[in-house]
């Protein structure tokens, strides 16, 4: 999607799922026998083409197991850890991180499917997307053409704006120019991040992933010299606890609601430009209504190109309605299940309301 900014040069944008991780349901005495076979050693399943073991993983990582890296023809595909089941009982089994150069040169749905395809020949794990649970997604939009290195905080507005510099608000800056942006934190629901995407990838510029990347960014109408052109990228990354509350439970759910999504984290995230002092002003006095979100912002929200690798996925347009609980139905709730579990444990006691009333000094 592009439009002329300033009648000058064209801005092009291009959303898309940039990082994907998700658990994978697994027959249990299946999966036990699997990880038994690991245990005794971890090498055996490198004996399968494109299989590198990289290392145990501990608590601090969110899976404890044992962490493979799955490449075919050079391209890194995934990370897939096997989850201890003696460990850890409350997430299911197979944990996987997708690279971002097998989205950029398989396509997103492709990925998920090779995967799929390599545990099915491993121990005959069948899956679907109804299967496969995301705990984490970054949703992203390129933006060519446009300069975003005067940003800043206090740039932005809205309900994502006043939740996330709550929590973490970091610049890294180069000569007084932003080259990355943080709003929230790791641990968030939901953060936010817009980068210099050229600059990162200019640092990177013998890396295979970054040659990947390049080439997908070319061949979608990107300028990619990093002297002259501008290369920004947008993205939001959302925690289980966040798709949950959106309704996303699976990875079908996610392909189907997806256009939604995105056009959520834009909309509730506004960009009003650089005039930092005006923005302050009318902040302070309340009347941030009176602002329009910069004209790049809403081309990035209106966007209808996403990741044209993937066209078999639909990126569909059910609804996606967040949940949040408000405080009083919080408190309501905790003060129901504080009272369920005093009378049941006075019931197994044998006491009746006036011993709980006169042992609490009622």
């Amino acid at each position: 999607m592009e439009q002329k900014a300033n009648n000058k040069r064209a801005v092009k944008v291009l959303g898309g799922i940039d990082s994907l991780y998700y658990f994978i349901k697994c027959d249990v005495e299946l999966y036990h026998t699997f990880y038994e076979s690991i245990e005794r050693d971890t090498d055996f399943l490198c004996d399968y083409d494109g299989i590198k073991f990289l290392t145990n993983t501990g608590k601090y990582d969110g899976v404890i197991g044992f962490k493979y890296q799955y490449s075919v023809n050079d391209v890194k595909i995934a990370a897939i850890t096997f989850k201890d089941p003696n460990k850890q009982q409350k997430v299911h089994n197979v944990y996987v991180q997708l690279y971002a150069e097998s989205i950029y040169s398989n396509g997103l749905k492709a990925s998920v499917d090779m995967v799929a395809e390599l545990l099915l020949n491993l121990f005959g794990l069948a899956s679907s997307y109804d299967t496969m649970f995301p705990s984490r997604v970054d949703v992203n939009c390129f933006v060519g053409g446009f300069d975003f290195s005067r940003v800043s905080d206090e740039c932005f507005a809205g309900s994502f704006h006043r939740a996330l510099i709550k929590e973490n608000v970091h610049a890294i800056t180069r000569d007084r120019h932003t080259e990355t942006l943080y709003l929230g934190s790791r641990t968030s629901k939901i953060s936010f991040k817009i980068y210099d995407k050229l600059l990162e990838l200019s640092q990177k510029i013998d890396n295979f992933s970054t040659c990947v990347k390049l080439a997908y960014l070319s061949d979608n109408g990107f300028g990619v010299d990093f002297q002259k052109d501008h290369l920004w990228n947008a993205e939001f990354s959302l925690k289980r606890e966040y798709l949950t509350e959106c309704n996303i439970y699976t990875l079908e759910m996610l392909f189907k609601s997806f256009k939604l999504l995105y056009f959520n984290c834009f909309a509730n995230l506004d960009f009003y430009g650089f005039d930092v002092k005006k923005i302050a002003k009318l902040r302070k006095s309340r009347n941030l209504k009176r602002l329009s979100n910069h004209p790049v912002w809403e081309l990035m929200l209106n966007n209808k190109s996403f990741n044209p690798l993937s066209p078999d996925i639909s990126w569909g347009d059910l609804p996606v309605e967040r949940i949040v609980p408000k405080a009083k139905e919080l408190s309501e709730k905790w003060a129901r299940e504080k009272i369920l579990s005093i009378l049941n444990n006075a019931d197994k006691m044998g006491w009746d309301f006036s011993d709980i009333f006169e042992r609490v000094g009622a």
